[in-house]
């Protein structure tokens, strides 16, 4: 008896874990099936597709420099050095200000761009600022 007690629960045992593979697999399947309808329903109407819709703006992080920081430390390193500076040796001087390297090559693009530096003649050359002043004789004052 004790036998026939083992193979029942060994047959429940079976039974059990192929249905709930079962489910699992219909489970899936339905998933797949749900996001396929939502995909037709999204073709027939007008709404939009979920990567374009308008999502609200996620908070900055605390560890941001504000707004115009980077453009305005660049430009004042430049300004500090009327003999010009390489782009790799600003990238130096601001490397310990935490200012990353493609931040500072975009706010040179765009100081470039609003006239506020000269940009190198050749590769490799010095960046320097557009608002240098003239060098004037040691006895007249300066304008």
């Amino acid at each position: 008896m004790a036998q026939t007690h083992v193979d029942i629960d060994s047959a429940l045992e079976a039974e059990q874990q192929r249905l709930t593979s079962r489910k699992q697999e219909l489970e899936t399947e339905l998933a797949e099936i749900n996001s396929r309808l939502a995909r037709i329903t999204r073709y027939f109407t007008d709404e939009p597709t979920p990567s374009s819709r308008f999502s609200p703006p996620s908070p900055r992080r605390g560890d941001r420099h504000p707004r115009g920081f980077v453009q305005q430390t660049v430009l004042k390193t430049i300004s500090e050095h009327p003999q010009g500076l390489s782009r790799g040796e600003i990238i130096k001087l601001l490397a310990t200000e935490g200012i990353g390297e493609q931040s500072i090559s975009n706010s040179l693009s765009a100081l470039v761009e609003a006239r506020k530096v000269l940009l190198p003649q050749t590769r490799g050359g010095k960046y320097r600022s557009a608002a240098a002043e003239v060098p004037t004789a040691p006895d007249q004052p300066s304008p």
